[in-house]
């Protein structure tokens, strides 16, 4: 097995085992972790989401048309 991919295993159990860990010490606070994702998720997608202007633009615009060789439009 390639040296990268064993590391990544190799981390990712460890992540695990000291999550399960976690978990047994500290119920309250393992149970919190899995929503945790999904506001960072939601913060990292703000930047890349269009805004209402881009919107209109983009409804306001007329769609590209294909032509065939013979200046035919293709549907």
């Amino acid at each position: 097995m390639h040296p990268a991919i064993r590391r990544a295993g190799d981390t990712t159990a460890r992540w695990f085992r000291q999550g399960i860990k976690l978990a047994r010490c500290h119920p309250v606070r393992a149970a919190m972790l899995p929503p945790l994702p999904l506001p960072l998720y939601a913060v990292l997608l703000a930047p890349f989401t269009p805004s209402l202007s881009d919107l209109r633009k983009a409804r306001i615009e007329s769609p590209s048309v294909l032509l065939s060789l013979d200046g035919m439009a293709l549907d």
